[in-house]
């Protein structure tokens, strides 16, 4: 497996290129944190999205009909599994975790559109 590290200013575009691969897609949300140790968020959800807002710098992710929002993302992971994503972890400024687990691996836009 893989991992590469997405640049701040990718983070945008890409996000908005992977919204069309995630139709019928599933994930699991997964949380760590030294003060809150390990939790699941969100088990085998419907992807509807996920959203870079640079204005608010919040990462949206949309499961069905809730919402997963995470604050001042300082890195963004992308772990390929045979030339397509199949989780993104992204870690927050306060040092927390949060790992999207992609059910079926989708294909990787290109960040640089």
């Amino acid at each position: 497996m893989a991992a590469i590290d997405l640049k701040r200013d990718q983070w945008k575009s890409y996000f908005e290129g992977l919204t069309g691969y995630l139709e019928g897609k599933q994930a699991c949300v997964e949380v760590a944190a030294r003060a809150l140790g390990h939790r699941v968020a969100a088990q085998w959800t419907p992807l509807v999205g996920m959203t870079y807002e640079d204005r608010d710098d919040i990462l949206d992710l949309r499961l069905g009909d809730l919402s997963h929002i995470i604050r001042r993302p300082v890195c963004i992971y992308l772990l390929m599994e045979g030339g397509a994503v199949s989780c993104i972890e992204v870690i927050d400024a306060e040092g927390v975790t949060h790992i999207v687990r992609l059910r079926d691996a989708v294909p990787p836009p290109d960040p640089a559109k």
